[in-house]
């Protein structure tokens, strides 16, 4: 019978890059006059607003009265005309909406606040229409008390709308960065949190099996002076891989690997040949980037005991761009193996660290297990050929 698990994996985040697009930006962003808000971005979106309004104009204007046989003068100066008509109708209102959105109020007061600068710049259409606009067919009545109001009530309807809509925009666009800060929060201490889990494994992992490694060394001297030496020189390529990262967060396939490949030949040594182990390595991937401490605590739990332990081959390929490890174990050591808590603790991590990008599979048929990781592919250095001393891969 095949049982089988899959844990799916978290996606990384590359830092933004400053670039050209990025600079115009944050100069568009840049606050006139240290007022906040007073933005060459809003000026834009105003003069947007203006030109907007005065094409609108522009073409009913010239389809009511000349149809489509106006000149090119005449649909300029109506342009211009029009362009100067509604630019004192939202320039005035977006500075004194501006200037009012930097006091330091809150609730109804803001609110009110905001309406009064608001009907104050729409104001301004008053010595507009007395002293500057022509007069139309209706004159008089254009510039007596209720034309005057009912032409401030319009700008004020049509200033209110867009600053309702702006200050809603923006707090849309606030309340989102609150959640993305809070993200990124949460991120950060997720990523404590696995620092933390790591450092736990690696106190869990090296205690007991250095110390057991160390008496074991001591005890082979005595017995076979060439066992000691080899487990001797296995526990020293353990720990010169171990040290240099006890609190780096980052590895490779290649240091990892062999981590696994001197932990377990100390493991097959100590077991008196009732372990047979094969790590094998693809140099071509040698140089790829994962994260520390995913390997060794796989195999924590399977310390030698009297009765016969099996085998444990691992293996490394490159498939479609991801790095596939699989690690199978047959006999006492795959349940022991399969029984550990380290399989959850190794797949909390990788789903963090990777999310859908990589998954984790436990497969269990018949007393044999088969572990299989897998994450994208990244470089972390151009290959180095390891020294000639190094090079060899050996099989236990």
């Amino acid at each position: 019978m095949s049982v089988a698990a899959t844990v799916t994996l978290a996606d990384d985040t590359s830092p933004a890059s400053y670039t050209l697009v990025g600079s115009i930006h944050r100069a568009l962003r840049y606050d006139i006059f240290g007022i906040r808000g007073m933005t060459l971005q809003r000026f834009g979106w105003v003069a947007l607003f203006v030109g907007a309004f005065a094409l609108t104009s522009t073409i009913g204007n010239i389809m009511a009265t000349d149809g489509l046989r106006s000149s090119f003068a005449t649909v300029a100066k109506l342009t211009g005309d029009f362009v100067q008509y509604y630019a004192l109708w939202f320039v005035p209102a977006m500075i004194a909406g501006t200037l009012a959105d930097n006091l330091p109020l809150r609730g109804a007061r803001r609110v009110a606040v905001l309406a009064i600068a608001l009907l104050l710049a729409a104001s301004l259409r008053i010595p507009y229409v007395l002293y500057f606009e022509p007069c139309g067919t209706d004159c008089d009545n254009d510039r007596a008390a209720l034309g005057l109001a009912w032409a401030v009530l319009n700008v004020f309807c049509f200033t209110s709308a867009i600053a309702v809509a702006c200050f809603a925009r923006r707090r849309e666009q606030e309340i989102a960065a609150a959640l993305h800060a809070s993200e990124l929060a949460r991120v950060d201490a997720e990523r404590a949190r696995l620092q933390s889990e790591l450092q736990t494994m690696q106190a869990r992992v090296e205690p007991t099996f250095l110390l057991d490694a160390l008496h074991d060394v001591g005890a082979l001297y005595e017995s076979d002076r060439k066992a000691g030496g080899r487990m001797l020189d296995l526990l020293i390529q353990y720990l010169r891989a171990a040290l240099p990262q006890m609190r780096e967060t980052d590895s490779t396939l290649e240091r990892e690997i062999g981590l696994l490949r001197s932990y377990l030949g100390i493991l097959a040594l100590q077991s008196n040949g009732a372990l047979t182990v094969a790590v094998h390595l693809d140099e071509a991937i040698a140089n790829a980037r994962m994260p520390p401490m995913v390997l060794v605590p796989l195999v924590t739990g399977a310390l030698p005991s009297p009765s016969s332990l099996g085998l444990v081959k691992t293996e490394t390929a490159l498939l479609d761009g991801r790095v596939r490890i699989t690690l199978a174990a047959k006999g006492a050591i795959a349940t022991r193996i399969a029984d550990s808590k380290a399989l959850s603790e190794v797949g909390t991590r990788l789903k963090a660290i990777y999310g859908d990008r990589a998954t984790f599979a436990v497969e269990r048929n018949d007393g044999a297990l088969r572990l299989i990781v897998e994450f994208p592919f990244e470089s972390a250095r151009p290959y180095e050929a390891p020294a000639p001393e190094q090079s060899a891969r050996v099989d236990q």
